[in-house]
């Protein structure tokens, strides 16, 4: 018996499809993971593939999310220490 598919939360990132942004009648699946383990997905009617941090600081940086979290944190506690 085959397992049900998982509800994505991704929507198309081409400003040029009509699906663009819209959660309603999207089609897109997983496509991997990119160098950097975010997740890739496919927008089945206009073909682009996107990763899932598009659109946000983490887009196009070649460190792990954990590892940017991590930095983030030392940065705030370096701050906080500072700051006293």
């Amino acid at each position: 018996m085959a397992r049900p598919k998982t509800k994505n939360k991704a929507v198309c990132q081409n400003k040029n499809c009509f699906y663009f942004g819209k959660e309603e009648g999207k089609y897109i699946t997983k496509q991997g993971r990119n160098y950097a383990g975010h997740q890739r997905f496919l927008c089945k009617h206009c073909g682009v593939v996107f990763v899932s941090t598009k659109g946000t600081p983490l887009y196009r940086r070649k460190l792990s999310e954990q590892k940017i979290k991590s930095l983030c944190k030392e940065l705030v506690e370096k701050k906080r220490h500072q700051g006293s």
